[in-house]
């Protein structure tokens, strides 16, 4: 999907905002700069978990569309790491980190881990911990 955003004629300005930003001590909303790209009539596409308290109040007023992903609920959560945590507990650290770039879609990620799951060699030992031994609460256990 963003290689097919950026593809775009005029192709939105794409922004991820997680918090505020901090100037001269007060922490301001984030976005206001961005304006202008809307006078030139282009889009822009902000990311946020929580866009009514990051985001700067012009841009929530010139917002066209708003999409709400619900948070992880801990049935998601359980099945999340019951179906990674199996074959990426078998992969050292450093493999992960190498193989999941911020600059690579997360479909990329996924296949360079699956890769690396399956070129690793059966029976090595890990040096991750297993599944029972996480900190994890009953309910994210179950």
């Amino acid at each position: 999907m963003a290689t097919a955003i950026k593809r775009m004629e005029r192709s939105p300005v794409i922004r991820t905002v997680t918090e505020r930003v901090k100037k001269g001590g007060v922490f301001h909303r984030v976005g206001g700069e961005n304006l202008k790209y809307l006078r030139q009539g282009r889009s822009i596409l902000y990311i946020s978990q929580d866009p009514e308290e990051l985001l700067d109040e012009a841009i929530l007023a010139a917002a066209d569309v708003t999409i709400n992903i619900p948070a992880l609920t801990p049935a998601m959560l359980r099945k999340i790491i019951r179906r990674v945590t199996a074959e990426m507990a078998a992969l050292d650290l450093p493999v992960i980190t190498s193989v999941v770039r911020q600059d690579l879609t997360a479909r990329q990620c996924v296949d360079n881990l699956l890769r690396a799951i399956a070129s690793k060699p059966r029976g090595q030992a890990s040096f991750g911990p297993l599944l029972p031994a996480l900190p994890l609460t009953d309910a994210v256990r179950k």
